[in-house]
C-alpha cells in the first residue's frame, strides 16, 4: 500500500497558520484535535473568526498548498470510478462553489458525480436535513434509500436528519466513538466495495 497523507494534519496545519493571521494567536496541534468532528465552516465559526466565507477561502488555498501536499486516499478514486453507471453518487459539501472550484481533489473525480449541492444551493444547512434533501429531491429519490459518507458530526447529524443511511468515513485521525449507531463503519475506502454492490 502507497502511503497516505494525514487529511487532519493537511488541515489542521494551515488553520494554525490561519489562527495566527486572524486572532494573532499560536495554537497546538493537540489543542485543534477536538474540531476534527466539525465542518470547515463550523470550525472557523466555532474559533470566533470574523469573516468566515473569506477565510475559508484562504484555508482551503493554504491546504491546498500545505508542503505535504494532499492526495486522495490510497485507491479512492479507483473505488469511486468502480461504481460509475452502477450508483448514482453525488456531493453534499459546505463548501462554496468558488472553495469547491480550487479544491484540487475534487477535481479528479467531480465527473463521477451526477448532482453537486453546495452552501449556496440551500437556506439551512448540515446539520439540517435541507442539503441532503435538496440532493435526493433533485434526483428523485427516497432518502431512505440514500447512504451518506461523511466524516463529521454535522454530515451524521444531517443524514440523520433526512432519515439515511449513514457510513462514518473513519480512516485518518477520526474517532468513531462519537458517532452513535451509524449503519456503517468504514475503516478503509475499500471497504465501500462490501457495502455497494
Amino acid at each position: 500500500m502507497e502511503p497516505v497523507v494525514n487529511a487532519f494534519d493537511m488541515t489542521i496545519y494551515p488553520l494554525m497558520q490561519i489562527i495566527k493571521e486572524e486572532m494573532d494567536s499560536q495554537v497546538t496541534y493537540d489543542e485543534l484535535r477536538h474540531y476534527r468532528l466539525f465542518s470547515g465552516l463550523k470550525v472557523l465559526e466555532l474559533l470566533g473568526i470574523k469573516d468566515v466565507p473569506v477565510v475559508y477561502e484562504r484555508w482551503v488555498r493554504y491546504v491546498n498548498e500545505y508542503e505535504t501536499k494532499a492526495s486522495i486516499y490510497y485507491n479512492f478514486e479507483d473505488i469511486i470510478r468502480s461504481f460509475d453507471n452502477k450508483v448514482i453518487q453525488t456531493v453534499v459539501s459546505s463548501k462554496n462553489r468558488e472553495q469547491y472550484a480550487i479544491d484540487k481533489e475534487y477535481k479528479k473525480i467531480h465527473d463521477c458525480f451526477s448532482e453537486v449541492v453546495l452552501l449556496e444551493d440551500t437556506q439551512k444547512h448540515k446539520s439540517n436535513a435541507q442539503p441532503l434533501l435538496q440532493c435526493t429531491t433533485l434526483l428523485g429519490i427516497d432518502p431512505k434509500k440514500c447512504l451518506y459518507i461523511g466524516d463529521s458530526l454535522s454530515d451524521f447529524e444531517s443524514a440523520k436528519n433526512a432519515e439515511m443511511n449513514f457510513a462514518v468515513a473513519s480512516w485518518g485521525s477520526l474517532k468513531v466513538v462519537q458517532f452513535k449507531n451509524p449503519t456503517y463503519i468504514l475503516k478503509y475506502p475499500k471497504n465501500l466495495l462490501a457495502i455497494i454492490s
